[in-house]
């Protein structure tokens, strides 16, 4: 129950941090995307990066690429698995 309950925090905080507004998205697809992540025992921070990636373009200025290349160095993300959403934002260069 908790486990489930800091996990959507983090969702949110990674997505914060990526400077994506969490009311961007319906609370039903958000909670769906973090269930999902979850149960997959999925890092937070991709599934923020994936949820960003499925924004429209108008909203891809305003994300923060140094705080993805950090989640990289710090291993949060696998750049290999995360290749179709770092082609989207630009970031061939991290793979």
């Amino acid at each position: 129950m908790f486990g489930r309950l800091f996990y959507g925090l983090r969702v949110k905080y990674a997505l914060t941090k990526l400077g994506v507004n969490t009311r961007t998205f319906t609370s039903d697809y958000r909670v769906g995307m973090e269930d999902a992540g979850y149960a997959g025992g999925e890092p937070p921070e991709e599934v923020a990066l994936i949820m960003a990636a499925r924004l429209s373009v108008a909203h891809l200025f305003d994300l923060q690429p140094a705080v993805i290349e950090a989640w990289i160095r710090e291993r949060k993300i696998d750049p290999h698995k995360m290749r179709h959403e770092l082609g989207k934002f630009g970031l061939w260069h991290l793979l």
